[in-house]
């Protein structure tokens, strides 16, 4: 249940954006180049990048009291499954957005290759890690291998193409997660124990 959830949030936060994004940026790169795409590329990462951090601040702090509310004690065990695997679907769309570009230059085959080396990393942690952390492991493993691919296609775009969010932004947007953690903390030492769990 929590595994679905986080992949509802993951559809929501990047299959949506890419859709709108992709046929744009493509004929930006056809008709007006490199410098079009970057400029769009900007454009998205300014609220996006807001969204994602602010997403996954609040998945971690909050994720599994959600599950909590919405499932009922019984999966009180999948709330660390949806927090982890939330903020890691969260901030996924900033690292893919970010590199976007070998899907402009036609480079399916190195898309290919970036997606079995995830698929590879994610087989062995879990190979390793389940057997120690048990069904944890798997979300290490899967949240490993998702922020590797992220990695992965920045490292391999053109240079021209990478964009990340500008200092700026990201300063701000780690600015407000501070503020919002400090407060969480205030609020747990001053309301009862418990109170978010009903």
């Amino acid at each position: 249940g929590a595994v679905v959830l986080a992949m509802q949030l993951n559809t929501f936060m990047n299959t949506s954006v890419f859709e709108a994004l992709v046929p744009t940026a493509n004929r930006l790169f056809q008709t007006e180049g490199v410098e079009a795409v970057r400029a769009l590329k900007r454009q998205v990462l300014l609220p996006m990048a807001y969204c994602s951090i602010g997403m996954a601040m609040l998945l971690g702090v909050f994720g599994a009291d959600a599950i909590h509310a919405l499932s009922g004690p019984s999966k009180i065990a999948s709330g660390p499954v949806f927090s982890i695997l939330g903020m890691v679907f969260a901030l996924y769309p900033l690292l893919a957005l970010s590199g976007f570009g070998l899907l402009l230059e036609k480079r399916t085959q190195k898309i290919l290759m970036l997606m079995i080396g995830s698929l590879a990393i994610n087989v062995i942690l879990n190979m390793l890690w389940i057997p120690r952390f048990h069904v944890m492991g798997s979300v290490y493993a899967s949240a490993i291998s998702t922020l590797a691919l992220g990695i992965a296609h920045c490292v391999f775009v053109r240079r021209d193409l990478l964009q990340f969010p500008s200092p700026g932004v990201l300063a701000r947007a780690l600015l407000g997660v501070a503020v919002c953690l400090a407060i969480a903390w205030w609020l747990a030492g001053v309301l009862k124990p418990g109170w978010m769990r009903f």
